[in-house]
């Protein structure tokens, strides 16, 4: 009770309790509490930083301090848990910059009048470097290959978190070959007179494996035809890293699922894996109505159902209406993601509107057709992936 108090910003609660005895031997606990003033967190002050402006910092912390509308947003409470966190978030974030000599000391808390001071020393150490990159072990690839792949430089800042890019990077690299099970180990030297950390990858390739079987799991509705035609990767097929990526992207760009998980799974075979599909289906579907008044349409009715995946097949179809005492509009939409066997989507929309005025008078019917093709299945991947960044 004395911890939750203080979390809402009552440090100076009082919390007694006395027992008193029952009937049947039993006992009651009655507590008395004594809440005190509501105390805030005035300020926030980091000591001995010089690597990055205050403000930066001070966004990665939860910790906030009060101001005019705290009363609103509950900033200034000052939570023991969430405090720790917050220098495990400093720490990290020094870490992944280059300053892996970084000490985030615990915070000293300070009572000043009506509020708290919160104050936290940091000794930032020098800045790391990138030393030696190298490569050890059944290399598949020029070393000049591997290093433009692991998109490390020598002399750039060592970053943990490039440092885990590279190593997935490379990975997929040799999963492109068809070694499924390739190992990529990091090894770093840190030369601190130097205030450089050599970094040695160590590889381990693993035997080149296919594809034996693909099985999908937790489709309960999308039919497994709609699944696979989204894969990179088929049965008996060379396995590749890249295309085991690609594949959860596609699947999850389809809109039908919440999850997507993709594994590989060893078979008695050397030579051969599996690959599961793992899925939980989303929400596919919609419905809305809705009614309004305006002084130009006057009563208005609106009604609208959308499904993104009509019977399992991954057809999408969306039928909207509005009528009301001037206007009328009807649109059906349908469109078929895979025509032919190929991702070709093609669609097709019909419409149907009309305005009626006092004298006149105005409307409209037609239909349009649509046709879009994925440019990377014209070979434009770097291109389809840029598109996607922006």
């Amino acid at each position: 009770a004395r911890k939750l108090y203080t979390s809402e910003g009552y440090p100076d609660a009082s919390i007694e309790y006395e027992l008193r005895p029952g009937e049947d031997n039993t006992a009651e606990i009655v507590y008395s509490i004594e809440e005190g003033p509501l105390v805030r967190v005035a300020d926030i002050r980091l000591e001995g930083v010089r690597a990055f402006k205050q403000r930066v910092l001070r966004k990665l912390m939860t910790t906030r301090s009060e101001w005019m509308l705290s009363w609103l947003t509950g900033a200034g409470l000052l939570n023991e848990d969430e405090l720790a966190t917050d220098v495990e978030r400093l720490t990290a974030y020094y870490y992944d910059n280059g300053y892996i000599h970084v000490r985030v000391d615990e915070p000293f808390i300070e009572r000043v009048d009506d509020g708290m001071v919160v104050t936290i020393r940091i000794e930032e150490g020098p800045l790391f470097k990138i030393g030696e990159i190298t490569f050890a072990g059944p290399l598949l690839l020029p070393e000049d290959r591997l290093l433009a792949i692991s998109r490390l430089t020598a002399g750039g800042v060592f970053r943990a978190s490039e440092l885990r890019e590279a190593i997935f990077a490379l990975t997929e690299a040799y999963g492109d070959l068809g070694h499924a099970f390739a190992d990529v180990v990091p090894g770093t030297r840190v030369r601190a007179e130097d205030e450089e950390v050599d970094i040695a990858f160590e590889f381990d390739d693993g035997p080149v494996v296919a594809v034996r079987r693909i099985e999908i799991r937790g489709n309960t509705k999308t039919r497994d035809h709609v699944v696979r035609r989204e894969l990179r990767l088929q049965e008996g097929q060379r396995f590749s890293g890249s295309g085991l990526t690609r594949s959860k992207v596609r699947i999850q760009r389809s809109g039908h699922f919440e999850t997507v998980e993709l594994s590989t799974k060893r078979t008695g075979t050397e030579d051969e894996v599996d690959l599961l599909v793992e899925l939980k289906e989303g929400r596919t579907g919609s419905f809305s109505a809705g009614a309004g008044y305006s002084s130009d349409d006057e009563v208005l009715f609106n009604a609208r159902i959308a499904e993104r995946n009509l019977f399992g097949r991954g057809q999408s179809l969306v039928v909207n209406t509005d009528m009301g005492t001037i206007r009328q509009n009807f649109q059906f939409s349908f469109t078929e993601p895979w025509f032919g066997g190929r991702p070709l989507s093609l669609g097709f929309d019909l419409f149907d509107w009309q305005l009626e005025f006092d004298r006149f008078a105005r409307g409209g019917r037609g239909f349009a057709v649509r046709l879009s093709y994925p440019l990377e299945e014209l070979g434009l991947y770097r291109l389809a992936r840029l598109s996607l960044r922006d």
